[in-house]
């Protein structure tokens, strides 16, 4: 054996590192060593809140779901003191609170349905039984064990006879149900029978009918459509899935073609006419046929997006719609800006011509209105004038009175009394 010195000399490898003893384990002497200590912590807590969110919190769920339900009680009794989760809808799982049950609230029955959870905070709130999870997961509860036992103690127990006598034979009474329903099987029966001869006739007038429009019509499947053979001329409807098609007056053969969207897979095919006073119906049923053979068109939708089956014609079609795109671009961006300015004058000359046009017309009509005013008021002044000169005259004519005067010239004469005479004057 050689023993190379010193031995620091010798370095150390991933697969046999070097022994520390614990006290020298617990120090971190290098960067990497930090780092890697973190890593491992980050991934051993991350590793830890995986499991508790997807698969702890989640069996609690179920169990309790098992165990609760969506009733207010629950088949599981809670105990004080022990440790529960409590659901919140609007929280996720994993950050549902936790506390411990403090009292238990019992209604009027005596049966437990809410709470008092004191919180980690020291508040207490009160919630229902079904919002309460246990934190721990316990197969059974003791309640159903106690259950298990009462009822396998309160089931009977089978006991001896007390005297030994032959066993008896059971005697089964007829029971007056099993007549009811034999009457009733029976009139069902009959019943079905009747409607079967019914629906037999009614098959029978129907196959005949179809027999007499199959003498005259015929219907055969033809590439991309159906060949249509009628004797009479009349207005029919053909119809394949969702496509219609209404012909007023057909020939006595007509080859009907169907879209390709249509004929892509199996379709069925409805011949609609006018049979007497009813509608006759022909079906059939056409196989596929592929859809290249029954593009016949150029600029379609249907050779653009399929170029596999026309390349051509894909080109084509869709160099035209390119031009007519580019085309109107320009003819609705470019052109207007070329022609903007000679537009922009003459719409606003246009305008000022229409200003000019509207003010002369409201002029005229005040003006109509004011000469319609001046010989209106012209007239009421005149019948105001001719009232009050109607009025003068007739006040006028009640005022006239007659003065007469009359003078003496001779001296002064007393009378007497036996000369005093009395003088009467009339006025007319």
């Amino acid at each position: 054996m050689e023993i190379d010195y010193p031995l620091d000399s010798i370095k150390e490898t991933d697969d046999d590192p070097a022994y520390l003893p614990t006290a020298e384990q617990v120090v971190l002497r290098t960067k990497q060593q930090t780092i890697r200590a973190l890593q491992t912590s980050c991934k051993f807590t991350e590793k830890f809140w995986q499991v508790w969110k997807t698969e702890y919190l989640t069996s609690l769920r179920e169990k309790h779901q098992c165990e609760v339900g969506k009733q207010r009680s629950s088949r599981y009794v809670p105990k004080k003191d022990n440790i529960v989760l409590i659901s919140d809808p609007i929280q996720p799982r994993h950050s549902w609170r936790m506390g411990r049950i403090q009292e238990l609230v019992e209604n009027r029955e005596g049966i437990v349905r809410e709470a008092v959870i004191s919180l980690p905070s020291k508040r207490t709130i009160r919630r229902p039984i079904n919002l309460l999870i246990p934190l721990e997961l316990e197969s059974s509860y003791p309640e159903e064990e106690e259950h298990h036992v009462e009822s396998s103690s309160a089931s009977p127990q089978h006991t001896p006879p007390r005297y030994n006598l032959r066993p008896r034979k059971i005697t089964q009474n007829a029971n007056p149900r099993s007549r009811t329903s034999g009457g009733i099987a029976s009139i069902f029966s009959v019943t079905f029978a009747l409607l079967l001869v019914f629906s037999s006739n009614v098959t029978a007038q129907k196959t005949t009918g179809v027999e007499q429009f199959h003498n005259r019509r015929h219907i055969h499947c033809v590439q991309g459509g159906v060949e249509i053979t009628s004797q009479e001329r009349n207005q029919y409807e053909i119809c394949a899935d969702d496509f219609c098609i209404s012909l007023k007056s057909p020939q006595k053969k007509e080859i009907i073609k169907f879209p390709p969207q249509v004929t892509l897979h199996e379709y069925n095919v409805q011949w609609k006419f006018l049979n007497n006073d009813s509608i006759g119906i022909l079906e059939t049923t056409c196989p596929a046929t592929p859809f290249c053979d029954q593009v016949d068109c150029i600029i379609c939708s249907a050779t653009i997006f399929n170029p596999e089956c026309w390349p051509l014609g894909a080109i084509l079609g869709t160099a035209l719609v390119l031009y007519f795109i580019m085309t109107g671009c320009y003819v609705f961006l470019y052109v207007p800006l070329q022609v903007g300015k000679p537009v922009r004058i003459f719409t606003t000359l246009l305008w000022q011509c229409t200003k000019f046009l509207i003010r002369r017309c409201y002029n005229c009509i005040q003006r109509k209105n004011r000469t319609r005013r001046y010989s209106t008021d012209l007239i009421e002044l005149l019948a105001v004038v001719i009232t009050l000169l109607a009025i003068s005259a007739v006040i006028q004519g009640c005022q006239q009175i007659n003065l007469f005067s009359c003078s003496l010239t001779s001296p002064p004469y007393v009378p007497t009394p036996r000369e005093r005479k009395s003088a009467k004057l009339k006025i007319t």
